[in-house]
């Protein structure tokens, strides 16, 4: 969440127009790290088409070029609202909107859930981001091959956090 929050205040900065989305409606964290509450959002979009994304999407503060759609208010299993046909729906409709330059989405690690997989699907391209420090690297290389295997748009790998050994010589 911090290095997606990081990269969308970057091309921000840079002119491009970003929306930034939550979409890890499990732990959601971006609203926090926004400094902005956690409303109606992602969720409520794909669990009801009478949901407009107009009502949802927030500007944040200090940050020009930058809007931001928090992980929303549904209580409907993420699993179930990212396997509708609705995501992919909402996610064209936003890119031919051609408002943003870029659209980007956290989504919650995916050895915890599929709910990764599930968005990237519906994605262009996508970022795998593993901390090293947290997870084992047999762990990590399985979970990228999974990854890689079943979402065959996936730009590269980003460790946000690894393990030294420093010796002495």
């Amino acid at each position: 969440s911090l290095l997606v929050s990081s990269f969308a205040i970057f091309m921000s900065s840079l002119g491009r127009k970003v929306l930034l989305i939550d979409g890890d409606l499990r732990k959601p964290r971006l609203h926090t790290l926004l400094n902005l509450k956690l409303e109606k959002g992602f969720s409520d979009l794909l669990d009801d088409d009478n949901n407009d994304l107009v009502n949802v999407v927030n500007e944040v503060a200090d940050v020009e070029n930058l809007d931001f759609i928090s992980a929303g208010l549904s209580l409907t299993e993420p699993t179930v609202l990212f396997s509708s046909p609705r995501l992919q729906r909402l996610i064209d409709s936003i890119h031919e909107s051609s408002a943003y330059d870029y659209i980007l989405i956290d989504t919650p690690p995916s050895l915890i859930c599929s709910d990764a997989s599930l968005i990237t699907r519906c994605c262009s391209t996508s970022l795998y981001i593993v901390s090293l420090r947290n997870v084992k690297k047999n762990i990590a290389t399985e979970a990228v091959r999974s990854f890689e295997h079943s979402n065959n748009k996936c730009l590269g790998i980003i460790s946000n956090s690894t393990k030294f050994e420093l010796t002495s010589v």
